[in-house]
C-alpha cells in the first residue's frame, strides 16, 4: 500500500466537515460561503464547489435565498460496527495483516470521521455457526451498519442474517455479492500486463506461488484471475510451475530453496504476495542468482517495504485505503436510499514496474 497525497481542496472539505458540519445538528444552518471563505482563507468559488459536492452527497441541503443546512438525513451520528476476529486468529510476525483491514479500516475510519459517522470495533469470530445466540451477540440496536471481511463461502451467511435484521452490511470482498454491499478488486488486468511484459522479454519458465486454491475465497479468485490472464496472453503453465505456499516471508524463502534444489528451470517468479516474495528474493540471492538478469521477481500488495529491496520489488497494487473509503461512501449512499438496493463496487489494481521485473522498458496498458 502506498501513502495517498491529500489535495488542498480535500483539506478544506475536511475542515468544513469536522469543524462546521460536525458542530451542528441536522437542520441547522451553516455560515455563508463568504463567511466560510474568510474563516478558512480560501476563495469563495472553492467553498461553493465543496458545498455543492457535500450537497450532492446528501450531507447538506440548500434553501433558495435562505442558505445551506445540515441535511436531516445526515449520516452524522450513525454507528457502523466493525467486526474483527479475535487476536488468536492473527498470524504472528506476518506483514500481511488480514484485517489488512488495518489499511481498509484506516480508509473507512477517516472517511467516516468526515461524515460524522461513529465506528466501533467488535471482536467476533464469524467462522462460528449462525444461531440465535451468536446472532444476538452480534446485533446491536444502536448500529445501523456492519463492516466485515468474508474469507470463506460460509462467511456470507452472516451478511444474509444481518441483512434480514435490517442492517446495512458492508464487505471488503473477493467477489461481488447479492447479499450485501461490497468493494472488491480483480487481479486479471494487472496480471495480463505483467505476463505480456515478461513474454516480451522472452521469459517462458514462469513460476507462480499461491495459497492452496480452495483455502479461501481470495485464493480461489486469485488463481482464476491468474489463469484467465495467462490464457489471454497465450501462456500455458505445467503443474510443476504452480507452487502452493504460505503467506509469510519464511514460507517464500523455504519454498524457493526447494525449487532451486529441484533443478526446475525458472526465469521469472510471481510471488503472489509481497511478504512471501521478500523471502523468495532472499533465497535467490543466497543461491547467487541475479535479479532480474537471471530471474525476474514480482510480488503483489505494494507494501512500503517493496522499495527497500535490492533491487526494488515490482508488484501489483492493493488499494486497501481506497477500498475502505469507498465502503464508507457506499454506507452513506445506502442510508440516503434507505438501503433499497445492493451496491457492488470494484477498484482497479495496477502492475507497478520496478527493477526486479526486468530491464526492458515498460509502458502501462501494453
Amino acid at each position: 500500500m502506498r501513502l495517498r497525497e491529500v489535495s488542498r481542496s480535500e483539506l478544506v472539505e475536511q475542515y468544513i466537515l469536522e469543524n462546521i458540519v460536525a458542530a451542528r445538528n441536522p437542520g441547522d444552518r451553516i455560515p455563508s460561503e463568504a463567511a466560510l471563505s474568510k474563516e478558512i482563507g480560501v476563495a469563495v468559488p472553492t467553498v461553493n464547489k465543496i458545498l455543492a459536492s457535500l450537497t450532492d452527497r446528501g450531507i447538506l441541503f440548500r434553501k433558495k435565498g435562505l442558505g445551506t443546512y445540515v441535511a436531516e438525513q445526515s449520516p452524522k451520528g450513525k454507528v457502523v460496527r466493525v467486526i474483527t476476529q479475535s487476536a488468536k486468529k492473527y498470524i504472528p510476525g506476518s506483514t500481511v495483516n488480514w484485517f489488512n483491514y488495518q489499511y481498509v479500516l484506516e480508509g473507512f475510519s477517516r472517511t467516516a470521521r468526515e461524515y460524522g459517522i461513529i465506528t466501533e470495533t467488535f471482536f467476533f469470530d464469524h467462522y462460528r455457526p449462525v444461531s440465535k445466540e451468536t446472532l444476538d451477540e452480534l446485533l446491536s440496536p444502536g448500529a445501523e451498519g456492519y463492516l466485515y471481511h468474508p474469507v470463506l463461502e460460509s462467511d456470507w451467511t452472516w451478511a444474509e442474517e444481518l441483512g434480514k435484521a435490517g442492517k446495512i452490511v458492508l464487505a471488503r470482498s473477493y467477489k461481488p455479492s447479492p447479499l450485501c454491499h461490497t468493494v472488491c478488486s480483480s487481479l486479471k488486468d494487472p496480471y495480463m500486463e505483467l505476463l505480456s511484459y515478461l513474454k516480451k522479454q522472452g521469459r517462458r519458465h514462469l513460476l507462480f506461488f499461491h495459497e492452496p486454491v480452495h483455502a479461501t475465497g481470495y485464493a480461489e479468485e486469485h488463481w482464476k484471475d491468474f489463469h484467465d490472464a495467462a490464457a489471454d496472453a497465450g501462456l500455458e503453465f505445467a503443474p510443476e510451475y504452480h507452487k502452493e505456499c504460505g503467506l509469510l516471508e519464511k514460507d517464500g524463502y523455504t519454498a524457493m530453496k526447494e525449487v532451486l534444489q529441484s533443478g526446475l528451470p525458472v526465469d521469472a517468479v510471481i510471488g503472489g504476495t509481497d511478504s512471501r516474495t521478500f523471502g523468495i528474493m532472499h533465497a535467490l540471492q543466497e543461491a547467487g542468482k541475479k535479479i532480474p538478469e537471471d530471474i525476474a521477481v514480482i510480488g503483489a500488495d505494494d507494501l512500503p517495504q517493496c522499495t527497500d529491496q535490492l533491487p526494488p520489488l515490482a508488484t501489483i497494487t492493493y488499494p486497501m485505503y481506497e477500498i475502505g473509503a469507498e465502503l464508507c461512501r457506499i454506507f452513506v449512499q445506502a442510508l440516503k436510499e434507505n438501503n433499497r438496493r445492493i451496491i457492488n463496487s470494484e477498484i482497479k489494481r495496477k502492475f507497478i514496474w520496478r527493477e526486479s521485473a526486468g530491464t526492458e522498458d515498460f509502458t502501462p496498458g501494453t
